[in-house]
């Protein structure tokens, strides 16, 4: 109730402060124009009020009717500019290759790779092309636990168990924790990200057909 009251009374302070302002400003405009022109100070400062009304008026409408600068796409385009990408040919070796499957796998890798970018310290012991491919095998490892999950809308995330299982099966060794930790981010931001195009290609199975 307290913090209600102190809210109500801040909002009240905030519209009687602007309405001294503006007439405090109306006051001093009037008083000059009674300095230049045959008016009074009632007058001047009448004329002042209306016309800063009118203006603020304008000036509200002018502003609302421009375009507010679209601030996640700009972020979003100097995100990608600061990141390094995977050179399509470690995917496409010919146009055939230009897959659904290759192409989620190249720009699933892609994010893998941008979180070992955030994260140096993580692969510090790898060159680049190593940790360009280790992003690769992650997301080939992932694109594996998608193709196999049955065409329901609960698909949402890839878990670490998933992941693990997957790697045993496939007979590899597994990977740090913190490595691990970095590519589970990047592969379920990537689909989060692109929810809606995987899950058709779950459903239709269309994982060997041509992207456009």
């Amino acid at each position: 109730m307290r913090s209600i009251l102190s809210l109500i009374l801040i909002i009240v302070l905030v519209i009687v402060v602007s309405f001294a302002g503006v007439l405090g400003l109306s006051l001093l405009i009037g008083w000059l124009l009674t300095l230049i022109l045959p008016f009074t100070l009632f007058e001047g400062s009448l004329l002042a009020l209306i016309a800063t009304i009118v203006i603020g008026v304008i000036a509200v409408n002018f502003f609302k009717g421009m375009p507010l600068p679209d601030l996640d796409s700009a972020l979003d385009a100097d995100d990608f500019d600061d990141y390094k990408e995977i050179p399509e040919e470690r995917i496409y070796k010919s146009e055939a290759d230009r897959t659904w499957e290759n192409q989620y796998r190249l720009e699933m890798a892609n994010q893998i790779y941008a979180e070992f970018q955030d994260e140096p310290e993580k692969v510090a012991s790898m060159g680049e092309k190593q940790v360009q491919e280790l992003a690769l095998r992650l997301s080939e490892i992932a694109m594996a636990i998608l193709k196999a999950k049955s065409p329901s809308p609960n698909m949402v995330r890839v878990t670490r168990s998933a992941f693990l299982k997957q790697m045993k099966k496939l007979n590899q060794q597994p990977y740090s924790n913190d490595i691990l930790d970095l590519a589970m981010i990047g592969i379920n931001d990537y689909i989060l990200q692109n929810y809606d195009d995987l899950l058709q290609s779950i459903q239709s199975k269309d994982w060997k057909e041509l992207a456009p």
